[in-house]
């Protein structure tokens, strides 16, 4: 009996979250069933990305909600069996934005369908406007990855779903003013702290495997990269970066470095804003951050 009526006002809050975020049209799922501890599952969604390509996840689990604020202030969420159409997302024009250049490498690298699994998870302390967020995954036979940050400068007002359902629609049919202050408060976000960990091996492995790959570089083409190299080091040691950290540096921006790590410390705080056109040169600079393998 617990179970059945806690899965009940966990369907009505399902229907209504969406609903509130104009996401009704777009997400679909099969059933949705709670714990009387408070847990959620939604099993069978479909993210319809376009009328033609849908993203599938077996089930999305949602756990450590909080139930004091109408989105809440903190949440875990696990979604698994994730289905991926590279093909068909890069064939329909779905390939956009950031993550639009991931997945047409992918489908370059003979990739039709990517499964996977993905862990997200947020915390807002709302009297110190601070903010953790975490995330991990995997993509089967592409690479793996965890995220952890803290920001400051959080506004609560962030987390309106009317903002949500707005963005979701269409902002310039959306309240002006209250774009103009959600604006302002993602101006006004600091990135504190961060680790990063990226692990593409395997995506590195099949770009080698694929018959079509060009052959190893010759002896010409091996100096090249080489001084290529040796000028990026010189260039990030003269910046202020340690033997080691300048090394590290150029293998990256070489691509010689298929999996690394890299953490900042909390002593230099960055806006959100400005790391769109920060190098990663200059960020490592104005965040002490360093690279590891």
């Amino acid at each position: 009996m617990a179970h059945h009526f806690a899965s009940e006002k966990a369907r009505t809050a399902v229907h209504d979250a969406l609903q509130s975020a104009s996401l009704l049209g777009t997400v679909q799922y099969d059933d949705v069933s709670a714990s009387p501890l408070g847990n959620v599952s939604i099993y069978g969604v479909k993210w319809h990305v376009s009328p033609d390509v849908d993203i599938h996840i077996a089930s999305v689990n949602l756990s450590n909600i909080d139930k004091a604020h109408p989105v809440p202030y903190h949440i875990d969420i696990q979604a698994k069996g994730m289905e991926i159409p590279v093909s068909k997302m890069v064939t329909h024009g779905d390939a956009t934005g950031p993550a639009g250049d991931l997945i047409r490498s992918l489908a370059r690298l003979g990739y039709n369908t990517v499964t996977g699994t993905m862990d997200m998870a947020y915390s807002l302390r709302d009297r110190q406007s601070e903010m953790t967020v975490r995330t991990s995954g995997a993509l089967d036979g592409c690479g793996s990855w965890t995220v952890s940050a803290d920001l400051g400068q959080v506004s609560p007002a962030l987390l309106d779903p009317s903002l949500v359902s707005m963005l979701n629609r269409n902002m310039h049919h959306g309240n002006p003013i209250m774009l103009i202050n959600a604006l302002q408060d993602v101006y006004r976000i600091t990135l504190q702290n961060t680790e990063f960990t990226l692990d593409m091996t395997d995506l590195t492995r099949r770009g080698r495997e694929l018959p079509d790959t060009p052959l190893p570089p010759d002896a010409t083409a091996q100096a090249a990269m080489a001084r290529e190299q040796t000028r990026q080091e010189e260039m990030a040691r003269s910046k202020g970066l340690s033997d080691e950290q300048a090394h590290m540096f150029a293998l990256l921006q070489s691509s010689q470095a298929s999996a690394f790590t890299l953490k900042t410390d909390n002593r230099n705080p960055v806006r959100i804003m400005d790391l769109t056109n920060m190098s990663l040169l200059d960020f490592m600079l104005r965040t002490n951050a360093t690279l590891s393998r």
